[in-house]
């Protein structure tokens, strides 16, 4: 909080400074405030952008997923060999088998490398929403303890300005029992 000085005059402070002071202290509370709500408005449109990237990341993860899902089974059941497979395993078709088994590991691996970095970036965006989260949080607080800050500091020019309506009173009532001073003619 800042101080001020006042100039005094008869039965308390001038006026003038004290509204001044008043308010300037009030002015500057309400840019304070008015920049941090603007800093809450901010991070609230990144928070929503992010949590809506992360729910596209995780319906691309889903979607995905799903196809891998379905590029495994379908890779399965081309994998059970038939009986006349069994048979004769030097007929052309084992060379196919042994394609379309190395495209399946080939699949297999790809499937991992992209749920880890699916993972990944499910975590990184979880991070990111938990500091803005936290940076928000942050910021309401600033606020009320500047809103906590501003009601008490009211307060108190309030109470000064009584003191100094009670003072000037008093001494308006204490000018007004002495009579003026009139040469005697």
């Amino acid at each position: 909080m800042s101080t001020a000085n006042f100039r005094t005059s008869l039965g308390g402070f001038h006026r003038a400074d004290v509204v001044n002071f008043i308010e300037e202290t009030s002015l500057t509370h309400e840019k304070a405030i008015r920049n941090l709500k603007d800093e809450i408005g901010a991070l609230q449109t990144q928070l929503s952008a992010m949590k809506a990237e992360k729910d596209a990341l995780l319906q691309e993860l889903a979607e995905k997923e799903k196809e891998i899902a379905a590029y495994v089974a379908a890779s399965s059941k081309q994998e059970t060999p038939t009986a006349s497979q069994e048979a004769s395993p030097d007929s052309p078709s084992s060379g196919l088998d042994e394609l379309e088994l190395a495209a399946y590991r080939r699949a297999e691996a790809m499937e991992r490398t992209a749920q880890l970095r699916a993972q990944k970036l499910l975590q990184q965006v979880n991070g990111i929403v938990e500091n803005v989260a936290a940076q928000f949080s942050s910021s309401k607080n600033e606020i009320a303890d500047l809103g906590a800050d501003l009601q008490t500091n009211l307060k108190h020019l309030q109470d000064a300005f009584s003191q100094l309506q009670l003072q000037l009173e008093v001494t308006s009532r204490t000018l007004s029992q002495f009579e003026p001073l009139l040469p005697e003619s």
